[in-house]
């Protein structure tokens, strides 16, 4: 599920955050989400300027259909997880 924070530092960082998770999802997987909006040095560069005067993201938040469908992938991932755990215990 993303944060947030996680929501902020990515519109921190790309223009159009949904189609950038849709790509994201599509091509590398739901890691690389997580992997890019928790990234140490991007979420430092976000609380360092976000109270600057003037501060503006490239983008607007990622919408919650996007972040749904984040989840919902992330979700499967857990269950599909979950159920080869049980195969091999």
């Amino acid at each position: 599920m993303l944060t947030d924070e996680d929501k902020v530092v990515l519109a921190h960082m790309v223009e159009d955050p949904d189609a950038w998770i849709a790509h994201a999802l599509a091509t590398v997987g739901v890691e690389a989400v997580f992997a890019k909006c928790r990234r140490d040095i991007h979420v430092a560069a976000y609380r360092v300027t976000k109270d600057a005067a003037g501060y503006k993201p490239r983008g607007p938040l990622p919408s919650d259909k996007v972040c749904a469908a984040v989840a919902a992938v992330l979700e499967s991932k857990t269950a599909q997880q979950g159920r080869v755990n049980k195969l091999f215990s």
